[in-house]
């Protein structure tokens, strides 16, 4: 309960589970598993359709089932073993303490696991209706869920929180496997060779003939290109953009391909089977030690299935296995004959010292380079921009391969450019040059290097080169609201404005705060008279944002249309409502609410939302005059 982490339980409960039945039989182990699972699950089905998160009774019983699931075992073999009273009694209560401790955890909703594994259920959201009359259906935008699905895309608008997501990540490996991990299929998408030498093309043959993967740590450079394909914007909010698929499986597969995998594969299966024979060979006292480094190191070969492999996860991970090793099979080990052979023991310290001093030469420049990196970022965040560029420069020369060093630099040339126009050229062209670096670095796929070029070209008035990058940018990641909107802005610029509304609404889809997005959106509709769209839009964005912010502001968009455009004064009354579930104190929604009641001659109505006004705005002149009038 501590770890607040569900993965960790599934790691403990499948091991637990193969725990109790070396220990005690499969037949007394599924009786006892049988008898914890129904409720458990009955728990969580009752969680997916009530909000039992708060429920002291429902955490209650939870935490009882987690607690039984993995500490009655210790109550249940005291009592079967023949031991002295004593120890008995001693098993019982430490089983009974874990027990009531995980009750407690449980109860808390802040460190609850139980909450934790009840809240994976999104509640279903309906769209709501504040206009005064019902729109007609063909109206209305075609939401996803309104499209047939199949099992697994029901099973991912089901699921909430970081395990709707984690569905999400694994079904975007599914579709980056096909490109790079099965041998004679891969298409290596790399849509600009240019630039490559004949030994990298002949390498990327290689790997499409072998079915490599795309390589250790490279899953950033693909992953939104190919999380597009399987994932709809929703307007939920800002997406996070991974560099592994939290899963040890995918992990492997998607970097290291079909030959990795079955590596992989063969090393569990072959370390399992070591452990079973030792196992089986132990007498009683060791058979107990055994077990419990075996089970110890499955928690967290199963966890892993479930979270990627952080540092002290892994190096646990493979000290339990050493261990294992050591406990049941003899260790051989090398003599070196240093005393008989004076020359070759010198060779060996000499080979030993370089060595050493190699190393660690080696392991402190990637501290140092970070250390500059981060001196630079702190520079940036002040503005001091010739300190920020000779600390990233230092960063890159002593690790020039750094892809994240090279983005801030360019980024810091940008800002240098808008804040100081003054270095506008020469700071582009630094930018547009480290831009190019970067994206020989990663064969191409740098989609904020395309961002950069797109935005160089656009501050030097080059509209057709800055449409064609970013355009090139959003292809490699089409989940950055930034890139939408300067490409919207490129097309303002242009004045192609349905291409711009386009973008707008894209980079609105992605995070609903982006209010310049969406302000510019909105007076391109206005502009072109289209008040049933923007309605449209700005009631699904106030349905289905998470952020009361943008809750906030579409609903007073929405008044301010209805009030403004349409005339729909019974509709804007409704909006400038919901405006005040969220904020009592909003003001614009108190201004809407009392001329919509001016207009329907709600006359008392509209002078208390006046005086609403004036009592979070004593300066706002309309709301003076208009009391005025209405208290005569």
């Amino acid at each position: 309960s501590c770890t607040n982490t569900r993965a960790t339980f599934v790691g403990l409960g499948v091991s637990t589970f193969i725990f109790i039945i070396m220990l005690y039989g499969p037949i007394f182990a599924l009786i006892y598993y049988t008898v914890l699972a129904l409720p458990f699950l009955f728990l969580i089905y009752l969680g997916s359709r009530y909000p039992l998160g708060e429920n002291k009774i429902a955490l209650s019983v939870g935490g009882l089932l987690l607690g039984m699931t993995f500490f009655s075992h210790i109550i249940i073999g005291a009592i079967r073993e023949k031991k002295e009273p004593i120890f008995k009694t001693i098993s019982i209560a430490i089983g009974a303490i874990l027990i009531l401790v995980t009750i407690g955890f449980s109860i808390n909703p802040q460190t609850s696991s139980v909450n934790r594994f009840i809240d994976i259920y999104k509640p279903e959201v309906s769209e709501i209706n504040i206009e005064a009359k019902k729109r007609p259906a063909d109206a209305r935008l075609k939401e996803e869920t309104s499209i047939k699905k199949g099992l697994i895309q029901k099973a991912r608008d089901k699921l909430g929180g970081s395990t709707g997501w984690r569905i999400w990540m694994w079904t975007t490996g599914c579709k980056v496997i096909p490109d790079y991990s099965i041998p004679l299929k891969g298409v290596r998408h790399l849509n600009n060779q240019e630039g490559k030498a004949g030994l990298e093309k002949i390498r990327d043959k290689i790997g499409d003939i072998l079915g490599i993967g795309i390589g250790p740590d490279t899953m950033g450079l693909v992953f939104a290109e190919y999380l597009a394909k399987v994932y709809t914007k929703k307007m939920g909010g800002l997406l996070e953009m991974e560099d592994r698929l939290h899963n040890e499986i995918f992990d492997t597969i998607t970097s290291r391909g079909i030959i990795g995998l079955a590596i992989y594969f063969w090393l569990i299966i072959a370390f399992s089977i070591f452990c079973y024979k030792g196992y089986r060979k132990a007498d009683k006292e060791r058979r107990l030690l055994i077990l419990g480094i075996y089970t110890g190191w499955l928690a967290y070969l199963i966890q892993n299935q479930f979270s990627f492999g952080n540092t002290p996860i892994a190096a646990l991970y493979w000290i339990l296995m050493g261990i294992a090793v050591k406990e049941i099979g003899p260790l051989t080990t090398l003599e070196i004959p240093i005393k008989k052979n004076q020359a070759f023991s010198f060779s060996i310290y000499g080979l030993t010292i370089f060595l050493v001093i190699f190393l660690s030469v080696c392991a402190i420049k990637p501290y140092l380079a970070d250390l500059y990196y981060k001196n630079g970022t702190i520079f940036s965040t002040r503005g001091e921009w010739e300190k920020t560029f000779s600390e990233y420069k230092k960063a890159i020369s002593l690790n020039k391969r750094e892809v994240r060093y090279w983005e801030e630099l360019n980024r810091a040339y940008i800002n240098n450019a808008i804040s100081n126009p003054q270095n506008r050229e020469n700071s582009t062209k630094e930018a547009m040059e480290g831009a190019k670096t970067l994206l020989a670095l990663t064969a191409n796929r740098s989609n904020t290097a395309y961002f950069t070029l797109g935005m160089a070209h656009f501050m030097n008035g080059d509209l057709k080169m800055a449409e064609i990058y970013y355009k090139r940018a959003i292809q490699l990641n089409p989940f950055i609201s930034d890139i939408h909107t300067n490409l919207g802005i490129v097309y303002l610029s242009q004045g192609k404005q349905d291409l711009a509304a386009k973008e707008f609404a894209e980079a609105v889809e992605i995070m609903p705060a982006y209010s310049m997005a969406l302000d510019r959106l909105i007076n391109i509709w206005i502009a072109q008279n289209e008040m049933d769209k923007a309605t449209e839009f700005l009631t699904r964005l106030a349905t289905f944002t998470y952020d009361n912010g943008s809750k906030i502001k579409a609903y007073n968009l929405l008044a301010w249309i209805y009030y403004h455009k349409k005339n729909d004064y019974a509709s804007g009354i409704r909006a400038s409502q919901e405006v005040l579930k969220l904020d009592p104190k909003e003001v614009n929604a108190h201004k809407n609410l009392a001329l919509c009641y001016y207009r329907m001659g709600s006359f008392s109505e509209s002078r208390d939302s006046f005086q609403h006004v004036l009592e979070l705005d004593p300066t706002d002149a309309q709301a003076q005059q208009m009391f005025s009038v209405l208290s005569k």
